[in-house]
């Protein structure tokens, strides 16, 4: 089905509303699950009767395919389905590369700092900021390196790696370098840390039908509350889908 402009928002309005508390995993591999509800969906279709007798609201049905068709479209550009033009990553590399030399000299600073300023706080941050590595970790570790660094404008303008001064407007640009960077990357910062976009809509995405999958199951089983080898047959999972009111027919195997 094609979902229409006004229950798309509608659904990606009860995306937003979601908290992260709220979140919930599938217990198995995407492809799989979205196999797995889409399978749900047509047998609620087969259902239908049973389940409006035992007090299913069918009107809620439209709204559960669009969170099926929403998240496999999610799930296919969180895999990068449309790839980047070649001008498009031709850019990335050249900011890259600048966002790489960035580091170097903010390290060069950061280290100078932890020395002179014999700050404990300093130092630990300087450990901390240095851990892990790649693309996301190089790009956050200069976010970071520039709020310790501003911290101490008094040393840091004592030292200048390769000639070059890191003073305000140096490290605002490494910043601004760095936050395009991981927009590009589909994320964005939020209190400095970064947070991919496209991972969370999908989880929000996920969780909805998640819930769905869990309300269709808790009328099925009272539909077919004397036939328990229909409900097992058709409705029944054996993967744990992270709801804490699991339908107690089921059998959770965590995979």
């Amino acid at each position: 089905m094609a979902v229409s402009e006004e229950l798309r928002n509608e659904i990606e309005q009860e995306a937003a509303a979601l908290s992260p508390d709220k979140y919930r995993r599938a217990g198995m591999g995407m492809n799989k699950f979205i196999g797995e509800y889409s399978a749900l969906l047509a047998q609620a279709d087969e259902d239908r009767d049973a389940l409006v007798a035992s007090g299913f609201d069918w009107s809620v049905m439209e709204k559960y395919r669009g969170y099926l068709e929403m998240l496999s479209i999610a799930y296919g550009e969180r895999l990068g389905v449309t790839p980047d033009s070649p001008e498009k990553r031709s850019e990335f590399d050249r900011l890259l590369a600048q966002a790489e030399m960035d580091r170097r000299r903010l390290a060069v600073v950061a280290g100078y700092i932890t020395e002179k300023s014999d700050d404990g706080r300093a130092l630990q941050n300087y450990r901390n900021i240095q851990k892990g590595d790649g693309i996301v970790d190089t790009l956050t570790d200069n976010i970071g390196f520039v709020s310790l660094i501003k911290d101490f404008p008094e040393y840091a303008a004592e030292i200048k790696p390769g000639g070059v001064a890191i003073d305000e407007s140096y490290m605002n640009d490494a910043v601004a370098r760095a936050v395009s960077l991981l927009k590009q990357k589909g994320y964005v910062v939020q209190s400095g840390v970064p947070q991919n976009e496209a991972v969370d809509r999908k989880n929000r995405l996920l969780t909805l039908c998640l819930n769905a999958q869990s309300h269709i199951k808790q009328f099925a089983a009272a539909a077919f509350f004397d036939m328990q080898d229909y409900y097992n047959s058709n409705y029944a999972s054996s993967y744990f889908s992270g709801s804490k009111n699991q339908i107690s027919q089921e059998t959770a195997v965590a995979e």
